[in-house]
């Protein structure tokens, strides 16, 4: 069994393994990027308790790992586009190829489809330290998001602890975009509340998951903010660049 605050400590050796990749170099930000997204996807239908768990598993999975060597190879993120295609299509092929019945045939495809989103919003981590001052966007964003899971160890009742890391990130995004002048104070803010923003309610959401505390599932849960900040990482680093 895992706590919440164990899944915050993951949260935040999750980030500071891309941060740290961000230093090393972009080759370093896709092994990490490509261990996080195989770590989700292997505790996601876990966590949100869905039939045929394994085939889900390899289809996030096989997408994660694609659309990692995709973008990494081109440098270029309209290709994971036709990633995303490629996966949403293998989910439905899995699902015709169940040999169980099919039960809770939707709620299943819906499952693996929001995993797919998720590990494609991953990516953007990488692709953000490829584009020009990208990596102070990867630090900035980094060290918001690692604030704000660090808080979720304070013992205290949920929307205390949730209240507390959106508002702690904002001020670290502030205090480390201004000593960046590549970013700024306006974006670190910015990203600052979007990172502790999505600590926050994964926080709140997932202490209502009953599988939340097993193993693969507790590290899917900690690891998905991670992943869904990369989207917003990319953005914030295509604008300023």
């Amino acid at each position: 069994m895992m706590a919440a605050p164990t899944r915050g400590v993951v949260t935040g050796v999750g980030v500071a393994l891309l941060a740290l990749g961000a230093y090393l170099g972009d080759e370093a930000v896709a092994v990490g990027l490509a261990v996080i997204s195989l770590v989700f996807a292997t505790g996601w239908p876990r966590l949100v308790n869905v039939p045929s768990r394994r085939g889900s598993s390899v289809v996030i999975a096989g997408t994660a790992l694609l659309a990692t060597g995709v973008a990494w190879l081109t440098r270029d993120l309209g290709w994971l586009a036709f990633v995303g295609a490629a996966g949403v299509i293998a989910a439905f092929v899995h699902q015709m190829v169940r040999r169980d019945g099919r039960p809770r045939l939707v709620e299943t495809l819906s499952a693996t489809v929001t995993g797919l989103v998720v590990v494609a919003s991953g990516v953007g981590w990488l692709t953000a330290s490829l584009l020009p001052d990208g990596i102070e966007v990867v630090l900035v964003s980094a060290a918001c998001l690692l604030a704000a899971a660090m808080t979720t160890i304070i013992p205290a009742s949920g929307p205390v602890v949730a209240t507390a890391a959106a508002v702690i990130a904002g001020a670290v995004g502030t205090l480390v975009g201004s000593l960046l002048p590549s970013v700024g104070v306006v974006p670190g803010v910015l990203i600052g509340v979007v990172g502790g923003g999505i600590m926050a309610l994964s926080h709140l959401m997932f202490n209502q998951f009953p599988a939340s505390g097993y193993r693969r599932a507790a590290l899917a849960a900690a690891l998905m903010p991670v992943a869904t900040l990369g989207g917003a990482v990319h953005l914030l680093a295509q604008a300023l660049g």
